[in-house]
């Protein structure tokens, strides 16, 4: 599956995060995919508690050699609020030890450009 398969998957199974008219702008490696898919698991059971909520993906990048995730929301409750900020903030910290690349363990490598790295990626890309 490809980069742009993985993200119109993610856009289809959660279309709900995501506004038909503005396209949320999502750049981001295949190896943070199910770091996505996680992460849209978990807003859609807590949001399921509140029905009137209305939470939309603005922009999911990489900032930093972590998932910066963008988001508006309405309507919900302080509760709520918390619990998808935890949600967000987790997804982050989970990406920093993710390979971008291919989901492998890494590290967070402090040059310009931050990015998060396996060892194979690394050594892959210093072959080059």
């Amino acid at each position: 599956m490809t980069q742009v398969d993985r993200l119109q998957k993610l856009r289809a199974t959660y279309g709900q995060f995501f506004s038909p008219v503005r396209q949320a702008g999502i750049d981001v490696g295949d190896g943070w995919y199910t770091i996505l898919d996680l992460l849209l698991q978990r807003l859609t059971t807590l949001l399921r508690e509140e029905p009137t909520v209305v939470l939309e993906v603005v922009q999911i990048t990489e900032k930093g050699g972590r998932i910066r995730f963008q988001f508006r929301m309405s309507g919900a409750s302080d509760i709520v609020k918390r619990d998808v900020r935890n949600a967000v903030d987790l997804a982050v910290l989970a990406s920093a030890r993710c390979c971008e690349r291919c989901a492998d363990l890494g590290e967070l490598i402090q040059s310009p450009p931050w990015r998060v790295r396996c060892a194979a990626c690394v050594d892959l890309r210093a072959r080059r």
